[in-house]
C-alpha cells in the first residue's frame, strides 16, 4: 500500500491523484509527467534495449510467471544498479550493488492496505544505508537536490500530501479473462506462498525453514481418481516448461484442478510449470525400473 500510495504505479502520482493537471498543481510540480512503465514493459523495454538502465530493489525473480524472461531482461540491460539486502540473482547481474539496511537497522512508517499508518523504530545500531539515502546520493550524481537529509524531511515533504482530499484517479475495472479449459488428464493450476517456505526471508536460517510445511499437491478425490493417483502416493504435474512431483492429498477444490505452493522446496511453479491457470497434464508418478 505505501508504495502505491508514494506514486509507484506507473499511472499514479503520489496518493491516489491520476496524472492530470489538478494532480500535478497539488503537488506543485510544473509539468505534467508522462506515465510510467509497469513491469512487464520495463521488461520488454529491457530485453530490447530500449532501457539503457534498471535500478532494482529486493526483487526475487521466481515471482514472476515467467522468471526466464525478467533474467534475459536482466542480462540485456546495458547497466544494472541493485538494491538489496543480501546476495540475489540480481545482485549476481549487477554492474552496481548498493547494500541497503533491513527493516530493524533503519526506522520509517509502514502503510497497511486499510491505509493506516504503522512507523517504527531502528531495533539494531548499524552504519547501513537505507533506501532513502541510497536515492538521494544517486540524484545527487545526476547534479539534482531532494532535499532529503533525514527522515524527518521526507516526514515533512510527504505528510502534507497525504491530506490532499481531490477525487482520485478514476477506477477502470478490466474483465476477467475466461479460465482455459482442461481436457482429459490435464488440469489448471492453482497456488499461493504458505507462511513459510523457500522465500528469500529463510537465507541463512536453516532452523525457520525447516518448520515450513511438507509440499504437498492437492486435488479434489475426482480429480485423483481420474488419473490414478492414490491419496499419499506421489503425482507428477508437467507442462512444456517442466515439471514438479510431489505427494497427493485430497482436498476441497473443484474437479480438474490441482493446488501445488507457489515457491517451497521442490514446488517453484513459475521455475518449472508457468503462472496459475497453466494447464497442466497430471498423472501418477512413474518409477524408475532399478
Amino acid at each position: 500500500r505505501a508504495a502505491v500510495e508514494a506514486g509507484l504505479l506507473p499511472g499514479l502520482l503520489p496518493f491516489g491523484r491520476g496524472i492530470d493537471e489538478a494532480g500535478v498543481q497539488s503537488l506543485g510540480w510544473g509539468e505534467l509527467p508522462e506515465r510510467g512503465l509497469d513491469a512487464e514493459q520495463m521488461i520488454e523495454a529491457a530485453i530490447s534495449r530500449e532501457l539503457s538502465a534498471l535500478v532494482v530493489g529486493g526483487v526475487d525473480v521466481r515471482d514472476f510467471d515467467n522468471p526466464a524472461r525478467v533474467r534475459a531482461a536482466l542480462d540485456a540491460v546495458p547497466f544494472l544498479v541493485s538494491l538489496e539486502v543480501r546476495a540475489s540473482e540480481v545482485t549476481k547481474r549487477a554492474d552496481v550493488v548498493l547494500p541497503v539496511a533491513p527493516a530493524v537497522e533503519k526506522n520509517g512508517t509502514y502503510i497497511n492496505w486499510e491505509g493506516r499508518l504503522r512507523p517504527f523504530g531502528q531495533a539494531r545500531s548499524a552504519t547501513s544505508l537505507t533506501d532513502r539515502d541510497v536515492f538521494v546520493r544517486l540524484t545527487e550524481e545526476f547534479d539534482l537536490d531532494l532535499d532529503i537529509t533525514a527522515l524527518a524531511d521526507l516526514y515533512e515533504e510527504v505528510n502534507p500530501l497525504m491530506e490532499w482530499d481531490g477525487a482520485p484517479q478514476a477506477f477502470e475495472p478490466v474483465p476477467a479473462q475466461a479460465p482455459a479449459a482442461a481436457g482429459k488428464g490435464q488440469v489448471l493450476l492453482a497456488s499461493h506462498k504458505p507462511m513459510i517456505d523457500a522465500g528469500r526471508l529463510q537465507d541463512g536460517a536453516p532452523w525457520l525453514a525447516g518448520s515450513a510445511r511438507r509440499p504437498v499437491l492437492l486435488a479434489s478425490a475426482a480429480t485423483l481418481a481420474a488419473a490414478g493417483i492414490a491419496p499419499g502416493a506421489d503425482a507428477t504435474l508437467e507442462t512444456e516448461i517442466g515439471a514438479i512431483t510431489l505427494p497427493a492429498a485430497i482436498a476441497d477444490l473443484p474437479d480438474s484442478v490441482a493446488w501445488v505452493p507457489e515457491c517451497s522446496t521442490g514446488s517453484v511453479i513459475h521455475d518449472n510449470l508457468g503462472g496459475v491457470g497453466t494447464v497442466a497434464t497430471l498423472r501418477a508418478t512413474q518409477e524408475v525400473a532399478r
